[in-house]
C-alpha cells in the first residue's frame, strides 16, 4: 500500500493505455492459469473435466506445487526443480494481476498518469482502507512473465501429452 493525496486522484477516465495494460495483464495470467491447469491434468493423467473437478479455483502456485510434487515422485529431479523456480517466480510475479482483478480501479495520479489507483477491500488501520497505486509498467512486466511462462508450460504440455502410455 502507498500513500497519496486525495487531491491528486483523477477520476475522468484512464488512458487506453492503461486499460489495454490491464486487459493484457488478466488475459495473459488466465492463460496461464488454463496452461497450467492442463499439464497437471496431463501429468496425472486426468480427463480435462475431471481435473476441473479436482482442481476447482485453485491458483497457479498451488498448481505448480502439484507438479512439483508430481515430478519428484516419478524421480523427474530437473523438472521438480523447474517447477520449483516457476513457483518462486510466480509468486513473485502475481500481485498486480490480483491487484487488477480483486480490487476497485478509482482512477490515476494527475502528477503522475502510469500510475493507477486501486481500493482494496482490505482494513489497513482502525480506520482506513487499503489504496495501492499500481505503475502500468509493473503491469507490463507482469503481463510479459505470465506470457513466457505459458510458452514454457505449453511446451512441456505438448512434450509430455505426446508420450505414449
Amino acid at each position: 500500500m502507498a500513500g497519496f493525496d486525495i487531491d491528486d486522484l483523477r477520476r475522468d477516465g484512464l488512458s487506453t493505455t492503461a486499460r489495454d495494460a490491464m486487459l493484457d495483464l488478466i488475459l495473459a495470467w488466465a492463460h496461464l492459469d488454463g496452461a497450467l491447469s492442463m499439464l497437471v491434468a496431463i501429468k496425472f493423467g486426468l480427463e480435462p473435466t475431471k481435473a476441473a473437478l479436482l482442481l476447482g479455483r485453485a491458483n497457479g502456485s498451488d498448481k505448480l506445487k502439484h507438479l512439483q510434487t508430481v515430478f519428484k515422485f516419478e524421480g523427474d529431479e530437473k523438472s521438480a526443480a523447474q517447477m520449483k523456480s516457476l513457483r518462486k517466480a510466480y509468486d513473485n510475479n502475481v500481485a498486480p494481476r490480483n491487484l487488477v482483478a480483486h480490487a476497485s480501479c478509482r482512477g490515476y495520479l494527475s502528477s503522475d498518469p502510469q500510475m493507477i489507483v486501486f481500493a482494496k477491500f482490505e482494513a489497513v488501520d482502525h480506520d482506513q482502507m487499503a489504496i495501492y497505486l499500481q505503475p502500468i509498467g509493473v503491469m507490463q512486466q507482469s503481463t510479459t512473465w505470465a506470457n513466457k511462462c505459458a510458452g514454457v508450460i505449453e511446451t512441456l504440455t505438448n512434450l509430455y501429452d505426446t508420450k505414449p502410455a
